[in-house]
């Protein structure tokens, strides 16, 4: 049980035991369970466990902590899960991180289980590469039954690059209608979705590079499955 667990050193690599879990146990406003903001981190099996302790803002927050003079890039997080979260991953900052570059990072294998946004970017200079994901943005319970008439979205790119393959997105049913908020460059390729959303699935503010995707609605939705207020869409 941790307040907040900081990675801030380069060439780190972590190995979490069978079972082993980070859960958050803040008293106050905190930003992150888990902060990431050194170069070429490496975690492999790290389960992060917001608690629904809505005292975070996120069960991880991967970021430039100190104006670029380091840079959390070349980083890789295999097998990652996150639970009772409101959002899994703040890549970057709300309302925009550090103009540093949070490059080159990947994430092979993740899984949430009751998180609000598995993925918040908002991140100048980022790119995160995901594959083999899967993105649960259901209510099982713990949030009190409100979350999903709200926010729930699976993926929220404000700013950056980000590249998801062979993935698939579970519920989002929020009254915001929108399983996916892309406003900078989203690029999904083999995905398979359950998308519960009121309204439309993808709501495009910029550029979304769609191959291979397949929309299972789970209820009578009227609305266009994209919706393009600007920017330019590629099918």
């Amino acid at each position: 049980y941790v307040s907040n667990l900081v990675f801030n050193l380069d060439y780190q690599t972590i190995w979490f035991a069978q079972g082993a879990a980070i859960f958050g146990n803040a008293s106050g406003a905190t930003t992150a369970v888990v902060s990431i903001t050194h170069r070429q981190f490496n975690a492999y099996n790290m389960f992060v466990n917001g608690n629904y302790n809505s005292n975070y803002t996120a069960a991880i927050q991967w970021y430039s902590a100190d104006s670029g003079a380091h840079y959390p890039q070349y980083c890789n997080l295999h097998n990652l899960q996150i639970a009772a979260a409101q959002i899994g991953i703040l890549y970057g900052a709300i309302g925009g991180g550090y103009d540093a570059p949070v490059s080159e990072n990947h994430i092979v294998g993740y899984k949430t289980r009751d998180v609000i946004r598995p993925l918040y970017s908002h991140q100048p200079n980022g790119f995160l590469y995901l594959s083999n994901v899967v993105l649960d943005c259901q209510n099982y319970g713990g949030w009190g039954g409100t979350y999903s008439d709200t926010v729930a979205n699976c993926i929220e790119n404000h700013k950056g690059v980000v590249s998801i393959a062979n993935s698939e997105f579970i519920k989002a049913g929020s009254t915001t209608g929108t399983g996916i908020v892309n406003y900078d460059i989203l690029r999904l390729n083999g995905i398979e979705a359950e998308i519960a959303s009121t309204n439309f699935a993808v709501y495009n503010g910029s550029k979304t590079h769609i191959n291979g995707y397949d929309i299972n609605y789970w209820n009578n939705i009227v609305s266009p499955f994209i919706q393009t207020d600007s920017g330019t869409s590629y099918f």
